[in-house]
């Protein structure tokens, strides 16, 4: 990749709008709701569908506490660990996708169980590297998308669009709400 690359691909995720917003139900789910309308002339990938192990659906949610001690729930793309067991998983996880069009929108809605407990594709293979707080205080939700390209290498598993080049990852560009006071978020 050139270093002009990054600029021209971070240009086009300043062309997409992006509203999140968490609530709590009842203390016993998070909910997040957004919405993305792609602004740019050609097609985004929003990595919203769960991944070959988790499961290919819009109701996979992961759950990752970040250094900063804000709590992540994102819809997003992992790269396979360089390190650990992970390592040796033999096929590589592939995470599932939903295309944007341009100037189409798209509204979801996901909920994960409170309390949060971590949840990464890679889990069953590594330990954690970030532990989760013994009190959650903050969260925010972000969405992993791509941009959409003609050599972009997918096919379909259970009728879900799966990225087969996870490589591609490194790529990703995360959207991501303001950080949340989760005692504040009650619905």
């Amino acid at each position: 990749m050139s270093e002009s690359e990054p600029t021209v691909i971070a240009a086009a995720f300043k062309a997409l709008d992006f509203e999140a917003s968490l609530r709590t139900v009842q203390d016993k789910q998070l909910t997040v709701r957004y919405r993305v309308t792609n602004r740019n002339q050609v097609p985004v990938l929003l990595l919203n569908r769960g991944d070959t192990e988790s499961g290919l659906t819009a109701k996979v949610v992961y759950v990752e506490p970040q250094p900063d001690g804000v709590v992540e729930i994102a819809q997003r793309g992992f790269l396979q660990p360089t390190e650990g067991l992970g390592t040796d998983r033999g096929q590589p996880l592939l995470p599932g996708f939903s295309r944007l069009a341009p100037g189409e929108s798209t509204e979801v809605e996901v909920s994960v169980p409170l309390p949060l407990q971590r949840r990464s594709p890679f889990m069953k293979w590594d330990p954690p590297t970030a532990t989760m707080p013994k009190s959650v205080k903050q969260v925010k939700f972000c969405l992993g998308v791509l941009e959409d390209s003609a050599d972009l290498l997918t096919y379909k598993q259970k009728g879900v669009e799966v990225m087969s080049q996870p490589m591609r990852l490194k790529q990703q560009y995360r959207l991501c709400s303001p950080v949340y006071d989760l005692d504040k978020l009650s619905g």
